[in-house]
């Protein structure tokens, strides 16, 4: 079929001349073929168009270094066409018309468990535009079995009370209470809480506004999670002109990236009885006053009753002139979510902890977690068992340079080969003679099994410093309670993001988001500037204790002796209830391009067709899971964007007649 295709290519400098190879048995015919050279704001348009998450990062860069308001304004009408994507597809893939709302109908005829729903909502001097409009998208939920409880905080302005007094004349399903002095955000929805008689609690704010499938979607996902005790969703916001813009496509539940920023925030959804027993909000928190009340709730329940609903469920309303505490107070909000971390630490596990914001998003927070005392022994492991002597020199100067006292250095030996003389090196190193045919899965398990230190690091002989720090930084949260394996962010030759965790895959088994994107940015909403947990980490950076290694059963050999052992060791210590976790506080750069040509040791390699179907059927339900990535967003290219399907059918679908 004639048409036009567009695609943006980085080419080297010294570039000369292109050539054009065309595979296939489909006759071919151009018309035209044309290569634009794009200036820096054409080329900056192009790049947030396929990564429009990028924008607010960018945009707080710019803003931190002082650059003239001027260049952001020029920003404005990349920002709008951004905007514009995400209502074209919002419109295609996310809205519903009286077909879809019927079949929604008829499916919760069909639902066992119809719990009542109370949604709080405090309120002060409402405007009432805004006000009528929460309320009406309260009103035309399609799970009808709720009520709303509103506090006003004693507001001298009569025009929203009328609002209020005159919606719940209307449904007797609105439950309204007027404090009789004003209190604060954390003090009225208090309140409103006390009126609450519904098995979980929905929080929402007095200017926002809820799809009409909200709560259908929430007691959909009781229907198979009734034990849930805390829920949340994907949400995005709405502008003056009601206009949707700046998704946020959450990944499900996230305890280490929840350490970074409110992960539950909206549409956030307690069990009743869990935020009483709490004692409901914390008075003096106000800014960040919900994600104080997550981090409580969190405390008393378990992680496996969290429950994240991929959908976007709510529509936050931000615009020029709105302003919440916590946007026009913005440094005293930053400064409670921050004690609020800190409290969390003391109370979970007796200790102190400085937190402070992340690289380049200073709305984000970095938890320092201490070191143990003393230091362990660690164990540097070639992850490319079988070392060249230029790779054993690059490993000894990285083990001489890093600022861990005690470290040790191992790969594996061929028959007849001898180490190399390093006479400016001191430190230990341990060679293992093993047979030419060790596969790499078999070399490093028994490069594991003679190694002394308490930790294993298994990496790169390509892998150079880019802080001295970046060891004791990978300590720093393997020693915590609950972690199994912790990971690098691993730069390449142009210093750009060259891993930053995998995500599982149904095509390509594994994909590394984020790959190419600069080492300032910041990611999906900061995810490339947090600790966060991830499905798998590469060889190329992984360090683990030793005994949780031997307890999980090391690599396995048999299974995946040239691929995917990684990938597997860290989806058995998610089986094994631990973590994986990847962090931008430990950074490598991997620079030898003959010795390694940028990939992970045992991943992006060519998988024999048994492994790649073995893998699939030992971790099915993971890799259809994909527990840290939402099906709304693509898994493929350097950056995020929509998937165009979602890769998850509605729900209500089998419902349509």
């Amino acid at each position: 079929t004639p048409g036009r295709s567009q695609h943006l290519v980085r080419l080297p400098a010294t570039t000369k001349r292109l050539r054009l190879d065309i595979k296939g048995d489909h006759p071919l015919q151009f018309t035209a073929i044309k290569a634009t050279h794009l200036g820096q704001i054409q080329l900056l348009h192009q790049l947030l168009q396929h990564q429009p998450s990028g924008l607010p990062g960018f945009i707080g860069l710019l803003v931190k270094k002082g650059v003239h308001q001027a260049k952001i304004d020029l920003l404005a009408p990349i920002r709008s066409g951004l905007e514009a994507g995400y209502r074209i597809w919002a419109a295609r893939f996310d809205s519903l018309d009286q077909e879809d709302l019927a079949a929604i109908g008829r499916q919760i005829e069909d639902f066992a468990y119809r719990p009542l729903i109370s949604i709080v909502m405090p309120t002060y001097n409402s405007d009432p535009d805004y006000l009528a409009a929460a309320l009406d998208s309260v009103l035309a939920q399609a799970y009808s079995n709720w009520e709303l409880c509103i506090a006003d905080d004693c507001s001298p302005e009569p025009a929203g009370k009328a609002v209020l007094r005159r919606y719940a004349e209307k449904d007797r399903r609105i439950k309204l209470t007027f404090r009789t002095e004003n209190g604060n955000i954390s003090a009225a929805t208090n309140s409103a809480i006390d009126l609450a008689e519904g098995e979980f609690t929905a929080l929402m704010d007095h200017d926002d506004l809820l799809p009409a499938h909200a709560l259908y979607r929430l007691v959909l996902e009781l229907q198979d999670h009734p034990e849930a005790d805390i829920l949340y969703s994907s949400e995005d916001k709405i502008d003056e002109a009601g206009e949707r813009w700046g998704p946020y496509f959450k990944q499900d539940w996230n305890y280490d990236l929840f350490l970074g920023q409110n992960l539950v925030s909206h549409l956030g959804v307690y069990r009743t009885a869990l935020l009483k027993k709490i004692g409901g909000f914390q008075l003096g928190y106000e800014g960040s006053q919900d994600y104080d009340l997550a981090i409580r709730a969190l405390e008393a329940t378990r992680h496996d009753k969290v429950r994240r609903i991929p959908d976007v469920l709510y529509h936050w309303r931000v615009f020029s002139t709105s302003g919440s505490f916590s946007t026009t107070q913005q440094g005293r909000a930053l400064a409670t979510a921050r004690q609020a971390l800190v409290d969390h630490e003391r109370r979970c596990h007796s200790r102190e902890v400085e937190v402070r914001e992340a690289e380049n998003t200073p709305i984000f927070h970095l938890v320092s977690h201490p070191l143990p005392s003393p230091l362990p022994k660690i164990s540097l492991i070639a992850s490319q068992p079988f070392a060249s002597p230029s790779q054993q020199q690059a490993l000894a100067r990285l083990q001489r340079d890093s600022d861990h006292p005690a470290l040790e250095l191992l790969w594996a030996r061929r028959p007849g080969q001898t180490p190399p003389a390093d006479p400016t090196d001191d430190a230990p190193h341990k060679a293992l003679s093993l047979t030419e045919t060790a596969s790499p899965s078999v070399a490093l398990n028994s490069l594991a099994a003679a190694a002394t230190g308490d930790y294993l690091c298994f990496l790169s002989p390509a892998a150079e410093l880019v802080e001295r720090n970046w060891l004791t930084s990978l300590l720093a949260q393997a020693h915590r309670p609950g972690i199994g394996a912790v990971g690098s962010r691993l730069l390449d030759h142009r210093d750009r993001v060259y891993f930053s965790g995998y995500c599982l895959d149904e095509d390509a088994l594994l994909t590394a988001p984020f790959r190419g994107a600069e080492r300032g940015d910041a990611g999906y909403n900061g995810w490339l500037c947090l600790p966060r947990n991830v499905s798998s980490l590469s060889l190329d950076c992984l360090l683990i204790r030793k005994d949780l290694f031997i307890e999980c059963g090391g690599f396995d050999a048999s299974a995946f002796p040239d691929g995917l052992a990684d990938a597997d060791l860290c989806l058995r210590l998610w089986q094994a209830g631990l973590r994986v976790l990847w962090t931008p506080e430990s950074s490598l750069k991997l620079t030898d391009r003959d010795s390694h040509p940028l990939r992970p040791a045992l991943c992006d390699v060519d998988l024999s067709v048994e492994s790649r179907k073995l893998f699939s059927q030992r971790w099915r339900k993971e890799i259809a899971d994909n527990r840290f990535f939402n099906p709304f967003l693509t898994l493929h290219g350097e950056g995020l964007d929509y998937a165009c399907p979602p890769r998850i059918a509605r729900p209500w679908q089998a419902y349509k007649s």
